[in-house]
């Protein structure tokens, strides 16, 4: 369909990525460019020197390291639990909790509240670690997971909360997210990531001081491949030889990075959610259409993701399930078939769901 731009089918994409069949042909690529050798990925100390790449290539697209390097909360203690402790970066299997029976996970983002209804199949008793005046917002949990907050530290057993309450668990599973960061980018570059900022760069993704060098879907909290398209547009207009999409100058290009902290900063935002986009995510697709010259995502995909983000809000369980089919620009129809028809409401513009 028109409105989802050159986006594949769901099906489609399963059929693409089962059997390793991208992994094979991605290596197939790696070996014929001989990237394999200057890129050692089995080895903890990884290097690419993308500055000399740019200087023979005069254009980058950086599109990783986005969630690889867990944060780990200043909670004191954590070293002590004696029980099984991992990041969820590090999670990968359920049948690796065959033997625990109850479970800890610390922070309720996307992660810690996707964690908990999957585990709840397999785990006897989880605990939701939250703080108190968290902005997240969840539906009904499964009957074994239980919130809990404020943790205060790390103890042998477990977590002590500042209530003085003790959550005896035999495993914590840190969901608490990731920093930004790029080890493969060589200083020249002149890249840098302070509170959760990657500077500098003009509308999340163009460097300002090398403008063919774009980072693409550093942004969070959106509808992730519609807006990725859109960057991508914008990012490929500035390439044309035809030189319709220009850019400001420094200037005002580090203005407008300025004027985006400050309006996230007047919405009672945090600093480090400078990448956060949230509601802000529809001017910044339109803003990028506009920019590129073309036209922008149809309305239909905001009403199905604020649809699906109160189904979320109302039924954390099952709302993965349902099933829609887009009808035109302006519409769409669920299709499940459970007859359920309630009014889930729409995500509030300041939702904080991290």
């Amino acid at each position: 369909m028109k409105s989802l731009g050159n986006m594949l089918p769901i099906p489609t994409c399963l059929i693409l990525i089962q059997g390793q069949t991208c992994l094979k042909k991605l290596w197939g690529f790696l070996d014929f460019h001989l990237l394999r050798k200057k890129l050692p990925l089995s080895s903890t100390k990884m290097f690419l020197r993308i500055w000399w790449i740019m200087q023979s290539n005069p254009t980058c697209y950086v599109t990783s390291r986005h969630y690889f390097c867990p944060i780990y909360p200043a909670i004191p203690g954590y070293d002590t639990f004696k029980g099984l402790k991992m990041h969820c970066h590090d999670f990968r299997d359920p049948k690796s909790l065959k033997d625990i029976a109850s479970l800890a996970l610390v922070g309720a983002g996307p992660s810690g509240q996707d964690l908990a209804v999957e585990l709840s199949k397999h785990v006897e008793k989880i605990y939701l670690v939250v703080k108190t005046g968290s902005k997240t917002k969840m539906g009904a949990l499964p009957q074994n997971v239980v919130r809990m907050f404020d943790p205060k530290e790390f103890t042998q057993e477990g977590i002590l909360l500042t209530s003085g309450d003790t959550v005896k668990v035999d495993a914590v599973m840190l969901c608490t997210g990731y920093h930004y960061a790029f080890p493969f980018l060589s200083p020249e570059c002149g890249i840098t990531v302070e509170r959760q900022r990657i500077s500098p760069l003009y509308k999340h993704c163009v460097h300002v001081r090398y403008p063919t060098m774009f980072f693409i879907g550093v942004v969070s909290t959106v509808l992730p491949f519609v807006l990725f398209h859109f960057q991508m547009e914008f990012c490929t207009r500035l390439l044309s030889t035809k030189g319709e999409t220009k850019l400001p100058s420094i200037e005002e290009m580090n203005q407008d990075s300025e004027q985006e902290l400050s309006r996230r900063l007047a919405m009672g935002w945090p600093e480090h959610y400078y990448h956060r986009m949230a509601e802000l995510q529809w001017d910044y697709m339109d803003d990028l259409a506009s920019l590129a010259g073309v036209e922008s995502f149809s309305p239909v995909l905001k009403k199905l993701y604020q649809h699906v983000g109160g189904w979320r809000m109302i039924d954390l369980t099952s709302y993965k399930n349902r099933k829609y089919r887009l009808l035109n620009k302006e519409e769409f129809v669920d299709i499940t078939g459970d007859g359920r028809v309630p009014n889930p409401g729409l995500i509030p513009p300041n939702d904080f769901r991290s």
